[in-house]
């Protein structure tokens, strides 16, 4: 009997409590920038793009530290002088840097502008960089980790107006012990595509 006691209790004791964090995906607002020698600024808007920000609301007395995010959709933006991260001391001549699609940390652009790049890939990533889908795991700054409670951006996509974009993966927290926190999210949300659904099915009905 004790035997079973202790053996029960050494199950009970790795058990990670299931974390409360969530991800959402935020729109954010575009604001048409000064300049951008490498694209069309005017182009770009006739081109019909929407943005939007992977963040990860982290609970009081938590943190994150990893992230795998599996991002797909129709068409992804990606600016001509862009790259895996995000530079805003290059905005000034590259405008629309802004609203490339990249990866970042609680150390870059646009949680903190440090005007350098501290986000940390796992190695051979990204796993996927096309115009259909983007893939990669990468880590916080291991020296200044800002991780803590709070909102974070830990991805940014542009993709053309209407078209779903959904993103799925794990998270990493201090709290979980190193256990994988999984995650899903799309916008529109299917709940939203079902209204939209039925909506059509309506209008068609009255015809």
């Amino acid at each position: 009997m004790l035997k079973k006691l202790i053996a029960t209790l050494s199950v009970l004791s790795l058990v990670v409590v299931a974390s409360a964090n969530t991800v959402t995906l935020e729109p954010v607002s575009y604001v048409r920038p000064a300049m951008d020698i490498a694209e069309n600024i005017d182009a770009f808007e006739a081109g019909g793009w929407e943005t939007y920000d992977l963040v990860v609301h982290v609970d009081a007395d938590d943190a994150w530290t990893t992230a795998y995010a599996l991002a797909t959709a129709d068409l992804f933006w990606d600016h001509l002088q862009g790259g895996d991260t995000a530079d805003p001391g290059n905005f000034g001549y590259f405008g629309l840097l802004e609203y490339d699609t990249f990866w970042t940390s609680s150390e870059d652009y646009p949680n903190v502008d440090t005007g350098g790049t501290d986000t940390t890939f796992a190695p051979g990533n990204p796993l996927q960089n096309t115009a259909t889908v983007k893939e990669a795991e990468w880590y916080v700054d291991p020296v200044e980790p800002n991780v803590g409670s709070g909102d974070w951006t830990i991805a940014r996509y542009t993709v053309a107006t209407g078209q779903t974009l959904c993103v799925e993966g794990n998270l990493y927290y201090t709290s979980t012990l190193g256990e994988p926190q999984p995650y899903a999210v799309c916008v529109p949300e299917p709940a939203s595509l079902g209204l939209l659904g039925l909506g059509a099915l309506a209008l068609i009905r009255r015809r």
